[in-house]
């Protein structure tokens, strides 16, 4: 049999020998086990290895074992290196747990680096590949009738992405989508529960196909675009439960769902929660959504970006945390608890202080927010508004204008996503970061205008030869001095007022205002309180 040696260093490189190298070159490592380990229908009982062995050559499995379970998952304890692979093949084993891999390194006569085939009882892998931190290069899990792959598809698929072949078992990893979409579901097998790749449905799809092939389909790993059909609904999409974006799965393609173009398309009929996708859904005109399904289409903490423009539509399986303003948009008729908020909430000079307490909880506005010539000074009574999402393509997603008072929106300024431009002006006292303007996710460039500080930039610190009241940092803005005027002694003194954009200020040799050096006259003071002492004495 074959023998390898390996050679430790950054690059781990395995050389092929005719045997074990000799115990006293050194090339011989006492770590390393120079042999194949082969367990077959003929093991009646497991070699005793040399608890000092760390490397191990390749692993093949074989044949209707006598081998105990138990006898495995104990021979495999310290068993997790193998520079050559490993190979399941045609046994009687029921589960894989046993093996808990650190590395496996290509066979001898495969491109797979692990094998698991036609194994007629085996229902689960239970490999940890999350562990298996050095398990590069591919994977081949084929011809396992009974293995359902459902529950570890996760795992599996995070390790190898797209460097796997599993195929005909009872429950593989998904089926990938290949070609055409409408050929391709002709084609899919009953067995398939989830699918890889980017779903296209057009004037081209065949509804019925789609309610037939689709029913056992759960999770979705790709994108869905919906375009240019006649179908009223999508409900052949209604036992999908997730839609998903993980880099695990996809691979050259962008993940989004589009739903658009759809003239006879009133609703959706499906409720699959998404995660990591852009969202666009517009140009249908009798396409009405219900609150459930938005719930469940901006599921996930990181959607890339909605882009709608549809009606939202209320119904009996509305959750109670959505909530609907009515026109003209004041927020007096909302339920206490909101925390989703459809339509375009008006906050104007007859601003309800008594009924504010209902926007506390909101935390998304589906429409859009107008704040103008009121009396607030901050938005403290949107304490957990995070979202401001429109839903009509035509209306500015937040709009603030003539609030003399206001001094800042750190509540409103997270997350905006539109078509429209935000539109911020003629506010006297605000300050609008130019952060603000970066974070906000509208096709149009924002509109700020006639505040007190446009785009406003932190300022940086120069060296200027002021008095040393700044030396390892900036003091609280509370413990220093403010002037009322350019020419109060306070200000001139005060840090946090400097004008100047001096990238380094950062040393602590800060001159004085003689010129002369800080620590010259730190050591004249002190040899000076040294004399007197010595006088004194």
């Amino acid at each position: 049999m074959d023998t390898w040696m390996v050679v430790p260093g950054a690059d781990t490189v395995y050389e092929k020998l005719e045997g074990p190298p000799p115990t006293d070159s050194v090339e011989f490592s006492p770590s390393t086990y120079y042999y194949d380990i082969v367990i077959d229908e003929s093991t009646v009982t497991l070699p005793e290895l040399n608890p000092e062995h760390r490397f191990y050559q390749a692993l093949y499995i074989t044949g209707n074992l006598k081998i105990t379970p138990r006898e495995l998952t104990v021979f495999f304890k310290n068993l997790d290196f193998f520079t050559h692979g490993v190979r399941i093949h045609n046994t009687n084993l029921e589960s894989l747990s046993f093996l808990h891999l650190v590395n496996a390194d290509p066979l001898d006569d495969s491109p797979y680096f692990i094998e698991i085939t036609n194994n007629s009882r085996l229902t689960s892998i239970g490999i940890d590949f999350s562990y298996c931190s050095h398990c590069y290069g591919s994977i081949l899990i084929d011809q396992n009738p009974k293995l359902d792959l459902r529950s570890e598809c996760d795992g599996i698929m995070a390790r190898y992405k797209n460097n796997r072949m599993i195929t005909n078992n009872l429950y593989d990893c998904g089926c990938t989508v290949k070609g055409n979409f409408n050929q391709f579901i002709s084609t899919l097998s009953p067995n398939c529960w989830m699918l890889v790749g980017n779903i296209t449905i057009d004037q081209n799809s065949d509804y019925d196909l789609l309610q037939e092939k689709l029913k056992n389909i759960t999770r979705i790993n790709g994108g869905i675009s919906v375009i240019n059909t006649n179908f009223v609904d999508l409900s052949f999409f209604r036992s999908i439960q997730t839609i998903d974006a993980d880099s695990s799965y996809k691979a050259s393609y962008v993940s989004a769902i589009l739903i658009q173009n759809n003239k006879n398309l009133t609703s959706l009929k499906f409720q699959a929660k998404q995660n990591g996708l852009s969202i666009t859904i517009r140009d249908n005109p009798k396409l009405c959504v219900a609150p459930q399904e938005l719930d469940a289409l901006f599921y996930g903490d990181d959607t890339q970006k909605g882009d709608l423009d549809v009606g939202v539509c209320f119904d009996e399986q509305s959750p109670s945390y959505w909530c609907q303003v009515s026109e003209p948009g004041y927020f007096s008729n909302i339920s206490d608890g909101c925390v989703n908020l459809v339509g375009h909430l008006l906050l104007d000079k007859n601003f309800d202080f008594d009924n504010s307490f209902k926007l506390f909880d909101v935390q998304t506005i589906y429409g859009s927010l107008t704040i103008t010539n009121t009396s607030l000074r901050t938005f403290s009574i949107f304490p957990h508004l995070g979202t401001i999402r429109s839903i009509d393509s035509s209306k500015s997603p937040l709009y603030v204008s003539n609030n003399d008072k206001l001094q800042d929106l750190d509540t409103v300024w997270r997350k905006v996503e539109s078509d429209q431009a935000v539109i911020i002006e003629n506010n006297s006292n605000l300050i609008t970061p130019e952060l603000y303007c970066a974070l906000w996710r509208t096709k149009q460039k924002a509109i700020v205008k006639n505040n007190w500080r446009d785009n406003y930039k932190a300022q940086n610190f120069d060296k200027s030869p002021l008095n040393i009241d700044v030396f390892y940092g900036l003091p609280k803005f509370l413990d220093v001095s403010h002037g009322s005027n350019p020419d109060d002694s306070g200000m001139q003194n005060n840090p946090w007022d400097r004008n100047s954009t001096d990238v380094d200020y950062e040393t602590p040799e800060t001159s004085t205002e003689n010129g002369g050096s800080g620590i010259f006259g730190f050591h004249v003071l002190y040899l000076l309180t040294v004399f007197e002492f010595l006088l004194i004495g």
